[in-house]
């Protein structure tokens, strides 16, 4: 058992700090795909805005782990 130092910390509170995860991992619904052609902007968001909506009740998910590396 260690001793608490001075304002009450110990000894194994000093030094670095806590490990981060070096990876973010989060579980998903895959319902698939779509290209998104050389549009203007505007253009852009109102057809990913569409396929979004048609996808949005898609009978085919399929559950999926994305994992982000940081």
């Amino acid at each position: 058992m260690q001793k608490a130092g001075a304002g009450g910390r110990r000894a194994s509170d000093c030094g670095l700090a806590p490990h981060r995860p070096r990876c973010i991992t989060k579980f998903a619904q895959y319902v698939g795909s779509f290209p998104v052609d050389d549009l203007d902007t505007q253009e852009s968001v109102w057809l990913v805005q569409q396929q979004l909506w048609a996808l949005k009740d898609c009978p085919r998910r399929r559950a999926v782990i994305l994992k982000f590396s940081l």
